[in-house]
């Protein structure tokens, strides 16, 4: 290999941890995040508990999900990124709703 190759898979080895150590700080604001939203989530059930709400709202979950979907059809150009972008994101809120509800039913507020 030429002197050349081994320079860019240094730079390539580089840049990959160099984005590597972004992903893991956004993974540990994510994670902080999600324990704020479940401790919020654990009030709400209070309350609803207290005015004899049912637990899980689908319309809010619908309104949350076209929120954030807007929010990608406002800030990606592209068509197909836009449809995998927002079916990344719903499947992950769909998830987040999910536990959420496990962790309010399930193991206790």
């Amino acid at each position: 290999m030429s002197k050349n190759m081994d320079e860019n898979k240094d730079e390539n080895k580089q840049e990959i941890l160099n984005l590597r150590k972004q992903q893991d700080e956004i993974n540990d604001k994510l994670a902080e995040l999600l324990l704020q939203r479940l401790a919020l989530s654990r009030k709400i059930l209070q309350l609803k508990e207290k005015n004899g709400t049912p637990v899980r709202d689908f319309e809010r979950e619908k309104e949350i999900i076209c929120r954030v979907a807007g929010r990608v059809t406002r800030q990606v150009t592209s068509c197909s990124r836009k449809e995998n972008e927002t079916e990344y994101l719903s499947k992950i809120f769909e998830t987040i709703f999910q536990q959420t509800i496990f962790q309010q039913t399930e193991k206790g507020s």
